[in-house]
């Protein structure tokens, strides 16, 4: 088995990447394979899971101990641990293994069995009761052993100031959330990372963006370096809000900090460029990016978001590519019908009226005879469709796909694609097809009103 990667041999690593990157020859296909294979070594290390042995313990005690065996379960942790003998940071551990889970209830009765036993609590243990009842959704008891903590003479740490943070900002409680952050401002208790990653969480919940920057720029600027989570967290307002460039210069940012960007990080900054048309093509950059040098694959959000940037700016060969990796991944889902309606408001736009000569007649049945046995796959692999009327048979043919794969399934976002289907119709001047669609898709149901492009 390989030697473990040393902290200075990853940053070695990492800065080979860096350069590699910026260089014109990045683009060069030996340059992309060494960069893959960088990365490769650096995900195990970047990317584990440092939780990964307090579940596999937590798995071992469920299936050998007793829900109700605190002392059982405690040896299980023990041996787990290697160490022979109970102790309190044994117990406390126990505590914190069911709190990764929510398990107030198994955490609680740990607490008091110890309690029990006349082994004092210490700070940590009430910590960790305090992340069962906060993972719990449980607001009141987490605010009840936070109190318990200078009930019982001790100091609260960093750590349960940020799970009371937690805890009052997954209740949407923003305001009581930041008044835990300036208690600590006021004692002097420097937040951890974490603490302002939440904090920036809740504000862009609750729709205050312009807080969540604040809270941003006060942590990086004054307080400590921004990490992978409070970045990405950044990167996803800027999405929301369509700011490109905003988006682009944070990006850019953890670049030159040295952070790596996860898949979300990428998913954000491609979701915020596509949002612009003249941001289009940088989006595909670093959608190339993401996929040949990292090796991630964007999620079916992205995707749809550089589906609809496509349709926009008619582009019909982009839609197409972008529809075609859509329902190959979840066909039939509410994702997928946000798909189908953008890829019909492509064609739509390939339809106008002043190209009513172009391919209907002859040209469109014979697409249509040719096509007609072919599945989703094979028609969007083909050529895309030049002529108007050969849009209007090829999106008869999706249109077809869809109500095979939704038959029987009624929703809000299935009316909206068929009203783009629609469109399809009327911007053609198709208006006897356009009248019978209507009659038996709309006639029964209270469809949204139809916008011409």
């Amino acid at each position: 088995m390989d030697e473990p990667l040393s902290e200075s041999e990853l940053k070695v690593m990492y800065n080979e990447i860096v350069s590699l990157s910026r260089e014109e020859s990045a683009g060069h296909s030996d340059h992309k394979v060494h960069l893959r294979d960088i990365i490769e070594k650096l995900k195990p290390v970047l990317f584990e899971d440092q939780g990964d042995i307090h579940r596999t313990i937590l798995t071992k005690v469920d299936h050998e101990a007793e829900r109700d065996d605190v002392v059982n379960q405690a040896l299980i942790v023990s041996r787990e641990l290697g160490q022979k003998h109970l102790s309190l940071h044994i117990f406390n551990l126990l505590v914190y293994i069911h709190s990764l889970s929510g398990r107030s209830k198994q955490a609680s009765l740990v607490v008091s069995t110890i309690q029990d036993m006349g082994i004092n609590p210490d700070e940590k243990t009430f910590s960790f009761l305090m992340n069962a009842y906060a993972n719990d959704g449980n607001l009141p008891k987490t605010i009840e052993t936070f109190k318990s903590i200078q009930i019982n003479g001790l100091s609260p740490s960093p750590n349960s100031y940020g799970i009371l943070i937690k805890a009052y900002a997954k209740h949407k409680r923003v305001e009581d959330a930041f008044d835990v952050y300036e208690k600590m401002k006021k004692l002097a208790i420097t937040p951890s990372q974490p603490i302002f990653g939440t904090l920036i969480q809740a504000c862009i919940r609750a729709g205050q963006i312009e807080r969540a920057w604040k809270t941003f720029d006060h942590m990086r600027l004054k307080v400590c370096q921004a990490d992978l989570v409070s970045f990405t967290l950044m990167l996803s307002a800027c999405a929301k809000r369509g700011e490109a460039e905003r988006a682009m210069n944070l990006f850019e940012e953890m670049g030159e900090q040295g952070i790596v960007p996860s898949q979300h990080a990428f998913n954000a900054v491609i979701s915020a460029c596509s949002s612009r048309p003249d941001y289009y093509v940088t989006a595909l950059e670093i959608l190339d990016r993401m996929i040949s040098l990292h090796g991630f694959q964007p999620d079916i959000y992205t995707l749809n978001t550089l589906l609809h940037a496509a349709q926009t700016g008619r582009r019909l060969d982009d839609a197409r590519i972008f529809f075609s990796k859509i329902i190959s991944l979840e066909d039939g889902t509410e994702q997928a019908g946000v798909a189908y309606t953008n890829l019909f408001h492509a064609y739509a736009k390939q339809c106008k009226p002043s190209r009513k000569d172009e391919g209907l007649g002859a040209t469109a049945a014979s697409t249509s005879t040719a096509l007609v046995d072919s599945d989703i796959y094979t028609i969007l692999s083909r050529p895309s469709p030049t002529l108007a009327g050969d849009c209007v048979a090829e999106a008869r043919l999706v249109m077809q796909h869809m109500e095979r794969v939704f038959s029987g399934v009624s929703s809000q976002q299935l009316a909206w694609a068929r009203v783009s289907y629609l469109l399809i119709h009327t911007n053609y001047c198709n208006f006897d097809e356009a009248m019978d669609l209507y009659s038996t898709y709309y006639a029964q149901t209270n469809p949204p009103t139809p916008t011409y492009t």
